[in-house]
């Protein structure tokens, strides 16, 4: 026990003793004003702009010649540089296309209780309540989208866009048990 409150007052010690030194600098008491430092006198920097002096606007090559003079290469196929797929670069002029595509599938695997229909039962076995109670259930749908896109869009909206959504869908449901199902 004294010896970890030798320690601790060893420590506390050594910390007061370092901090004194930067104390003196950065702290101050409450109530006195802090001055601001001079500033440097530097013959080589620029002189503050006169309220009365005119602006010029210098004109700047759109983005497309940027990201061209920059020669960040065209990848179609990945998601996540420049694409002309994607819209980011023009097709010619102001054209840009995007294209996209969008899927959603959906399997799904069950044991339901089915009762026995009376008129297309095909079970020789026996007298059951229940049928065959196994069903699978599968959909896969397909979104292409694909848009032509005319005018610079980073400041303005398209002056003409056209774009054509479809949708296709496949679905199969497989169950054991006639009469299941009524198409």
């Amino acid at each position: 026990m004294r010896r970890d409150a030798y320690l601790a007052a060893v420590s506390a010690t050594a910390l007061m003793a370092a901090g004194t030194a930067f104390a003196q600098d950065e702290f101050q008491k409450p109530g006195a004003s802090i001055m601001a430092p001079e500033p440097e006198q530097n013959g080589n920097g620029l002189s503050p702009v006169s309220p009365d002096a005119e602006y010029r606007s210098v004109p700047v090559p759109d983005r497309v010649r940027i990201v061209n003079a920059l020669g960040v290469p065209d990848d179609a196929l990945n998601p996540y540089h420049q694409s002309t797929l994607k819209g980011d670069r023009p097709v010619f002029d102001d054209w840009y296309v995007v294209v996209g595509a969008i899927t959603d599938t959906l399997y799904e695997a069950r044991t339901v209780p089915i009762p026995v229909n009376t008129v297309v039962a095909n079970q020789q076995e026996g007298n059951d309540q229940f049928g065959k109670p196994r069903q699978t259930f599968f959909t896969q749908t397909l979104i292409p989208t694909f848009s032509i896109i005319k005018g610079d869009t980073t400041f303005k909206p398209p002056e003409f866009e056209f774009t054509v959504t479809p949708a296709i869908s496949f679905t199969h449901l497989g169950v054991e048990e006639l009469g299941v199902v009524d198409i």
